[in-house]
This record gives C-alpha cells, sequence and structure tokens, in this order.
C-alpha cells in the first residue's frame, strides 16, 4: 500500500472574486471613449502651448513702432530725411478723407503726399479736396488708363512715383493702403526703425479694426492663417531660412534700394505685390523687416462681408503661389487645428468631468487632456487678440471664424481651377493656376 499526501487545507476566498485573463483585459466603453477624446485634446494642447510659446518669443524678439520712438533717430531735430507717401486708391472715398486728416497731421517735417487716383468713378478728387485744400504737400494724380500687363494698384503706384514732384525729390518712399489711418508720429518712427536697424525696407503689421461682426468674428482667424503660413519671426531671419513677407498697408523703401529691385516693374503682374516685393527685395540681398505697427497704424480693410471674402481669397490665392492643393491643405489646416482639435478637447473635458467617479484613470487623462488644450488655445487666441487690436474676450468665438476662414480658402481653390476671374479694386483678373 503506498502512503496518501494529505490534503492541503483549502485557504478560504474572502469575497475576492477570480478573473480570467481575458476578463482582466477588458476596457470598458466608457475608458475606451475618454482615452479616444484625451488623445486630440493632448495633440491640440501641443500645438497650441507651442504656438502661444512661439506668439511670446516673437513678441520680445520683434519690435513694435512705438519702440522706435525711443531711438536717437527719432528726435525731431535728426528728422530732415525727405519722405514721400504714395497712396493709390480706386473708388474708396468713404476712407481717403480720414487718412489724408491723419498725413496731414504727420509730426515728420519733409513729408510729401501723393494720391494715385485709378480711373476713379466716385468723387474721391472732390473728398481729397476739401480736406488737404492749399496744403502744398499734397499732390493729386488721376490715372486715366492701366496697361493691359499691369495690375490697377500696381501701374498707380507707378505711375505716383514717375508722375509727382514729391516722390522724384524724396530719399524715402512710403507706399500705403487708401484704407490706413496714420497716428501723427507714425512716419517718424518708421524712418527711425529703419535708420536704427541699419536696413534698407520695412513694412508693418497694421492694428486691424474691428467694428463690424465679420471683423470681430473672421478678421482674427483669416489674419492669424496668414501669419501660420508666414511666421513673422522667419520673415526677420538673415539666410536661407527667410521667408519674405511684406504688408502693403505699409511699405517704407529707401530710394536707391527701390530703384535697386527697379520699383513694381517687376511685379507688375503682381495682385499681391507686397510679398512679391518682398522676396524681390531678398533675392537682391536688401535688408528688410517686418515689425508691428503697435496702434500707430491702423487698418480698417472691408466695408462689408462681401468684399471681406473677395479680398481674403485673392491675398489666399496670391500668397499659395496659385497652388490650388496648397490652398486646399490649408483650409485643411485651418479646420483641422481651429475647428476640430478644439471641439474634441471640450468634449475630452466635459466628459472626464462627468465621468470623473466612474473610472479611475481614463476620467483623469481626459480631463487634464482637454483642460490642457482649452487652456493653451484660449491664452494663445487672447494674446493674439489684444496684440491684433481684437478684444480678447471674443477668443472663445474663434473656432467659428476658422471654420469661415476654412470655407474663403476652400473657394479660393475651387475659384482657381474652375477659371474663376479674380475680383479687386473694380477690375477682373484672368488667373492661371501653378502646379
Amino acid at each position: 500500500m503506498y502512503a496518501t499526501r494529505p490534503a492541503s487545507p483549502s485557504i478560504p476566498n474572502r469575497g475576492v472574486p477570480r478573473r480570467t485573463k481575458d476578463e482582466a483585459s477588458d476596457v470598458s466603453p466608457i475608458d475606451l471613449l475618454l482615452l479616444l477624446l484625451a488623445l486630440p485634446a493632448l495633440v491640440g494642447g501641443i500645438y497650441w502651448t507651442i504656438g502661444g510659446l512661439q506668439l511670446l518669443r516673437a513678441m520680445r524678439r520683434v519690435p513694435t513702432l512705438p519702440d522706435a520712438l525711443k531711438y536717437p533717430q527719432a528726435a525731431m531735430s535728426e528728422s530732415v530725411t525727405r519722405v514721400c507717401v504714395i497712396v493709390p486708391a480706386h473708388n474708396e472715398r468713404a476712407s481717403l478723407g480720414r487718412l489724408a486728416e491723419s498725413l496731414a497731421g504727420q509730426d515728420h517735417p519733409a513729408l510729401r503726399v501723393v494720391f494715385a487716383l485709378d480711373r476713379c468713378t466716385d468723387d474721391s478728387r472732390a473728398v481729397l479736396a476739401d480736406v488737404i485744400g492749399d496744403d502744398e504737400r499734397f499732390e493729386i494724380i488721376e490715372v486715366t488708363e492701366c496697361p493691359d500687363d499691369w495690375a490697377g494698384k500696381v501701374n498707380a503706384i507707378r505711375t505716383g512715383v514717375e508722375a509727382s514732384r514729391g516722390a522724384l525729390d524724396a530719399d524715402v518712399l512710403v507706399f500705403a493702403d487708401a484704407d490706413t489711418h496714420f497716428a501723427p508720429e507714425c512716419v517718424r518712427a518708421a524712418l527711425a526703425m529703419l535708420k536704427q536697424r541699419q536696413i534698407d525696407a520695412l513694412s508693418l503689421l497694421s492694428t486691424l479694426e474691428a467694428s463690424a461682426w465679420y471683423e470681430r468674428l473672421v478678421q482674427p482667424a483669416a489674419s492669424l492663417e496668414l501669419l501660420r503660413q508666414y511666421p513673422i519671426e522667419r520673415a526677420n531671419e538673415p539666410g536661407p531660412r527667410r521667408r519674405p513677407f511684406a504688408n502693403g498697408q505699409f511699405m517704407m523703401f529707401t530710394k536707391e534700394a527701390y530703384e535697386r529691385i527697379g520699383g513694381h516693374a517687376p511685379v507688375r503682374r503682381e495682385l499681391l505685390e507686397d510679398i512679391a516685393l518682398a522676396r524681390l527685395a531678398h533675392r537682391e540681398g536688401l535688408g528688410f523687416g517686418l515689425f508691428l505697427a503697435g496702434g500707430l497704424l491702423r487698418c480698417a480693410m472691408y466695408a462689408d462681408y462681401a468684399s471681406f471674402r473677395r479680398g481674403w481669397k485673392r491675398i489666399y490665392t496670391e500668397a499659395a503661389n496659385r497652388k490650388a492643393q496648397r490652398l486646399r491643405k490649408h483650409a485643411l489646416g485651418a479646420r483641422t487645428f481651429g475647428v476640430g482639435l478644439p471641439g474634441l478637447s471640450l468634449a475630452s473635458l466635459v466628459c472626464g468631468a462627468v465621468f470623473l467617479g466612474q473610472s479611475a484613470i481614463a476620467s483623469p487623462i481626459a480631463l487634464g487632456a482637454g483642460l490642457f488644450c482649452v487652456v493653451g488655445a484660449l491664452t494663445t487666441l487672447a494674446s493674439v487678440y489684444r496684440v491684433g487690436g481684437s478684444r480678447p474676450i471674443l477668443a472663445p468665438l474663434y473656432p467659428v471664424g476658422a471654420w469661415i476662414v476654412g470655407s474663403i480658402l476652400r473657394e479660393a481653390a475651387s475659384d482657381l481651377t474652375s477659371g474663376r476671374p479674380t475680383e479687386w479694386g473694380g477690375m477682373q483678373y484672368h488667373r492661371e493656376q501653378r502646379t
């Protein structure tokens, strides 16, 4: 007989249920939902946080026009450089009077102003005459025709330069849009910036005025999209990494530099001549700076929503080198980062808070990721709105503006592929898309 080993005493189960291997690896639907929402929220948080840090760095590194008033070159006794401001205009009587008044109030002593009225059919000349009176610093030149191979605005500028007394004798030329408004020290400060930094040309990012609904709701998103494509720091960066950019609302050239690049003739066909001039200046090795106006130059870009859409379509089309595929990519980016990720992040935050007591791990992750993105986006956007002259309290409405910007970009791509002409300055231009 074999001896039998006594049975091991059983260990009581103390009420803890045993889980099979498959049961232990199960993830509840709530946990899965929360983790799926947390991922885009985390991506959005990283995107907007990096964007905010880059913005703060740019604000520290890029001087503003008020900074230039502290330079020795800004002293009135030093301001003897002859400056001529050339303003092309087509049927812009609503803004010309205000601009003329602001130019008449400039404190730079050696200033001349030329208005080049491009085939105007309204009473622009009469409006200017009422403001200017017999002020000998001002000239009005009427442009009656435009060569077929010139864009209207570019031809008006060229005519203003070639046919005016003020431009002939000037040391420095300024090209400004009719919808701008100059603070009294604007020209003096810009000239001081040009001299202190020892550059050949500069452009200003104006402070945009916002009174109409589309200016408050869509304009910040439209401007931010353009700056995403052309970062301000890269516009000032020397060497091959520079991405030339300029704003046609205000461009200042030394006369020598302007003549060196051939004036406006090389960009005569361009519908976004400012960026084209910046690229040309870069190729010619000129020193070019892009700075913030800091409230010394203001602009009310468009009188109604229809012209707002047309204007931004033109800007985006030419900024993308008339490439429809690039416009579609920008549209997708605007809606992804401006609408999709913030929306999913808000959902992640809300769901994380709702299910906080039901999921020990996934809900805090979703809540934290959502909060990370929402706070990062709102902080960055509030800073952008403040710098751009908009009300930071409107930052939560940014996704609405970003969605509309996406539609403008998609419409611009559609116009290119269908051959629909670009409307600008009362004229139509047929622009072929590039591949």
